[in-house]
């Protein structure tokens, strides 16, 4: 009974909240619109935050859905811009998609691989960051700048100077490897852009001079060959004479 009526007393004595303080002034008009003008932007915010958190939970986004969904927008995209390409430029994306190039130290490598990969191929290069050993066995083409090929070449790879991946890049074709193979001299390099000595010279047109240039080397190596063949023959019956 002690402690109700000692709770009671504190209760009474304790002064009432004022709503407002008597010595405290009116707001002027132009405090109570800017109040008013809080209150509202308030108001106006709490059903947007409800509204966006509730979209949220439904659609369960997360992080790395939305990730997903940036990555199939910009693939897309980047279809769509490959359709609006001209035929032979739209080419170039898979022009070395069956080719493993490795590249010499001694080669702009830097240069190389943006090329190699941008047109859908590998690429390893010397160095202990390179993806690829100089031995592995998946390499096609392996492009050097000098003389000779040190040590025993590997026969499931080609051989090429640097010049052949841009001459690639510039008829919009794999072209053949044996007019720029190690050693020998390379054919004239032709560019399909406007060259003021020159004039323009279309792909089609750097296709053939190259693909003839391959050809006629190939058939000086045939002639080469009968040649030595004819004199064996001949030596034969200089022999058969002599007996």
């Amino acid at each position: 009974g002690a402690a109700r009526s000692h709770q009671a007393a504190q209760a009474t004595q304790q002064p009432k909240p004022r709503l407002l303080d008597e010595n405290a002034r009116p707001l002027s008009k132009e405090a109570q619109r800017a109040l008013q003008k809080k209150l509202a932007a308030l108001r106006e915010a709490e059903p947007m935050d409800d509204a966006s958190g509730s979209g949220e939970a439904a659609d369960g986004a997360t992080e790395g859905e939305e990730a997903a969904r940036q990555m199939a927008e910009a693939a897309e995209d980047e279809a769509m811009l490959v359709q609006a390409l001209p035929p032979d430029l739209a080419a170039l994306r898979s022009l070395f998609e069956n080719c493993v190039v490795f590249l010499g130290r001694e080669t702009p490598v830097a240069t190389l691989e943006l090329l190699v990969l941008n047109c859908g191929g590998k690429v390893g290069w010397e160095g202990e960051a390179s993806p690829l050993a100089a031995t592995d066995s998946s390499i096609t083409h392996q492009v050097m700048d000098r003389p000779q090929i040190p040590g025993d070449p590997i026969a499931s790879r080609e051989y090429v100077q640097p010049q052949w991946v841009f001459d690639c890049i510039n008829a919009r074709a794999l072209l053949p490897t044996h007019p720029f193979q190690i050693g020998k001299r390379c054919p004239p390099h032709l560019s399909p852009f406007q060259d003021g000595a020159e004039g323009y010279v279309p792909a089609e047109r750097i296709r053939q001079i190259l693909a003839d240039v391959a050809e006629g080397a190939e058939g000086a190596a045939g002639e080469d060959d009968d040649m030595e063949g004819g004199e064996d023959e001949e030596d034969d019956e200089d022999e058969d004479e002599d007996e």
